[in-house]
């Protein structure tokens, strides 16, 4: 069996668009004036968006988990977390109408919680992305148990920190060099 490396993540496509309404709302807001707590235009808004685009990276542009032969990498919150497969001892797939979507990996007599997507309200007008969740579980599942008859020998993936981040600067600096030049 050749093994690759798999991953779950947000809608990329959704996030970059977002990233993009920052950099187009840095550029535009400090012209219009706007402030935010009696601050001069040209430094809040950029100040706002640069926290926005920064969340929009951290959240939306991120892998949340990824997996191998060899074991697992779970991104939850702030934390990135690796370990191999005889160290994940259940997982388990959490449903919420108001939340979305969740896997639950217990580690270490931890648990870590995955989100699958932000835009979990898809899944109402959507068959194909109403089934996403449990096809992303079985992909998991499926990983875990060949695992046992995999080569011990390797590494489990790694979640890049830092993985879109040049690009979302890019597109906040971007609308902060138009931002001056218009003010």
């Amino acid at each position: 069996m050749t093994w690759q490396r798999s991953s779950i993540g947000p809608s990329r496509t959704v996030g970059w668009l977002a990233v993009v309404v920052c950099g187009v709302l840095t550029a535009v807001v400090p012209t219009a004036g706007w402030t935010i707590a009696h601050l001069p235009s040209i430094v809040a808004a950029p100040a706002a968006t640069l926290c926005m685009a920064l969340a929009l990276w951290r959240f939306d542009l991120a892998p949340r988990a990824a997996w191998n032969a060899h074991g697992v990498a779970l991104r939850t919150g702030w934390h990135v977390v690796a370990t191999r497969w005889n160290g994940v001892e259940s997982v388990r797939l959490t449903r919420s109408a108001f939340a979305g979507d969740r896997l639950a990996f217990r580690m270490g007599g931890r648990r870590f919680d995955v989100g699958l997507d932000r835009v979990w309200w898809l899944a109402r007008p959507s068959s194909r992305y109403a089934t996403r969740s449990q096809r992303l579980y079985e992909r998991i599942q499926l990983a875990r148990e060949q695992a046992t008859d995999a080569v011990s020998d390797g590494e489990p993936p790694s979640l890049s920190r830092f993985a879109p981040l040049a690009g979302v600067l890019a597109c906040w600096s971007g609308g902060l060099g138009v931002a001056l030049l218009l003010g």
